[in-house]
C-alpha cells in the first residue's frame, strides 16, 4: 500500500445490500472479493467469516486480490478457547502474511498462554486491541509486556454510515493529527447500512484533503 495516503476499506465485503448496486446482479458471492479489490486496497475480515473447523477461506482470497491489497483480520473469540482453532488461526495468519496489515485481538483475551501465542503474530504484523469501536484510534497491543507500542501502522474504525461527510471529515482530521512517527494510517468503515458508493465518496474526500 502507499506510504503516503490513508487507505480506506469496509468491514467485510459480503454485503447482500451491495448486490445489484455495486456487485453485478449475476455475480456469485464467491467472486465479490475480487470485484471489491478492483475498487479498494484494504478490508477488515469480520470474525463471523470464520467457519468452525475450516477457519477462513484464505487460499481463495489470495487468488482474488491484487498485489497491493491488504487485510485486517478480526480474531474470532472462539480461537482463544480452542487449541485446535488457535493453531489453525496462526497457520492461516502466516499464510496471509504478505497481505496482512494487522490482527484485532478479542477484548476477552482468554488464557495467558493463548495470548502469548497470538502475540507471535506481531513478529510479522500489527496486533490491535478489539475493544469498543467508538474510539477513533484502535490501540496497538504491546508485545512481550513492553510498554513501548511497536505497531507500524495506525488504525481507525469508524462506526459511520458516511451520510454526513462533514462530520466524518472532522473525525478524519483528528485521526490524522494523532499520527506519531509518520505511520501509515488506515480507516475501516463499519456500519450495517454502509453503501459502496458512500465508501467511494468518502475515499474521494480523503484524496481531496490531500491525505
Amino acid at each position: 500500500m502507499s506510504d503516503k495516503n490513508i487507505q480506506v476499506g469496509a468491514y467485510g465485503w459480503l454485503h447482500a445490500r451491495w448486490k445489484s448496486v455495486f456487485y453485478p446482479d449475476d455475480m456469485p458471492p464467491e467472486w465479490w472479493l475480487a470485484y471489491y479489490s478492483n475498487e479498494f486496497n484494504t478490508v477488515m475480515v469480520p470474525a463471523d467469516y470464520w467457519q468452525a473447523g475450516e477457519g477462513f477461506d484464505c487460499e481463495e482470497w489470495l487468488e482474488d486480490i491484487h498485489d497491493e491489497f491488504r487485510f485486517y483480520v478480526e480474531c474470532p473469540l472462539q480461537v482463544l478457547s480452542s487449541e485446535e482453532a488457535l493453531t489453525l488461526f496462526l497457520k492461516q495468519m502466516n499464510f496471509l502474511q504478505s497481505h496482512l496489515v494487522g490482527v484485532l485481538v478479542p477484548e476477552k483475551t482468554g488464557k495467558d498462554e493463548q495470548v502469548g501465542r497470538l502475540q507471535k503474530i506481531a513478529q510479522s504484523t500489527d496486533l490491535f486491541a478489539n475493544t469498543a469501536f467508538a474510539g477513533l484510534n484502535v490501540s496497538p497491543v504491546c508485545q512481550d509486556g513492553s510498554s513501548e507500542i511497536k505497531a507500524s501502522t495506525q488504525l481507525a474504525i469508524f462506526e459511520d454510515d458516511l451520510t454526513q461527510l462533514r462530520v466524518t471529515r472532522v473525525n478524519v482530521e483528528a485521526f490524522v493529527a494523532s499520527n506519531i512517527g509518520e505511520k501509515q494510517q488506515n480507516i475501516i468503515i463499519k456500519h450495517e447500512t454502509l453503501s459502496a458508493s458512500d465508501l467511494m465518496k468518502f475515499r474521494s474526500v480523503i484524496e481531496i484533503m490531500g491525505l
